[in-house]
This record gives C-alpha cells, sequence and structure tokens, in this order.
C-alpha cells in the first residue's frame, strides 16, 4: 500500500505502508474473513467438512449443530434449541452479527415453514 498523500513527507518517498491486517476491499479480504471465521468455529469445537469447506459441524452427544457460509451470509441448523442459541452467542462475542430469524429466502430459493414441514421453491 502507498503512503497516503496526507502522510507523505521527504522520509517516506518511494516507501510503501505494511499491512497488519486486511483493509475492506481488497482482494484478500474475503479470504482473511474466512480464515477468522474458520479459526472461530475451529476454536469453538467444530469441525470442517471435506467435501464443502464452507461447511461446518459439531456433534455432542445426540445433538448436531451444523453452520454453512456464502460470502458473508450464514445459516445454522440442528437439532437442539440450546446448542444453536450458544453458537449465536458465541458469534455476537467474535463478530457483529444479526439475527434475521427463521430462513425465509437463501441464493434464490424461498423457504416456507409450514406445520407439514419445510417447502422450498
Amino acid at each position: 500500500m502507498d503512503v497516503p498523500p496526507c502522510f507523505g513527507t521527504i522520509q517516506t518517498v518511494s516507501k510503501v505502508c505494511r499491512l497488519r491486517k486486511s483493509l475492506y476491499g481488497l482482494k484478500q479480504c474475503p479470504r482473511a474473513w474466512f480464515d477468522r471465521l474458520r479459526r472461530a468455529m475451529v476454536g469453538m469445537g467444530y469441525q470442517h467438512i471435506n467435501v464443502d469447506h464452507t461447511m461446518f459441524f459439531r456433534q455432542h452427544k445426540e445433538h448436531t449443530t451444523l453452520l454453512v457460509v456464502y460470502v458473508d451470509d450464514i445459516i445454522i441448523t440442528g437439532n437442539n434449541e440450546g446448542e444453536i442459541a450458544q453458537l449465536k452467542v458465541q458469534l455476537g462475542k467474535e463478530f457483529e452479527v444479526k439475527d434475521l430469524g427463521l430462513l425465509r429466502y437463501f441464493l434464490g430459493i424461498e423457504v416456507a415453514h409450514g406445520a407439514e414441514g419445510i417447502v422450498l421453491s
């Protein structure tokens, strides 16, 4: 990164800045963000699924919790509400997150929750 013009002096001519973390908008930013998410998830006891590196799971006794990432959207599901709530709290401590409630729309797929189950269209 070039030295910003307002900080330029005779000593900074032909010098560059060394970044300590990625800046928003740089092409390295998504990789740095995902690496931070991955480290946080592994630290919480989650594992990568080998087939899809954007999916994490944790099996604790008979409880299974899954987290799927697409760009900056995250879907969390599982068979125990307590585990899901705990994951949301832990993610809230690490990142700025917003809980949008039940899944209604994702990647062009509408998700409807009804008495007979879930309908995708």
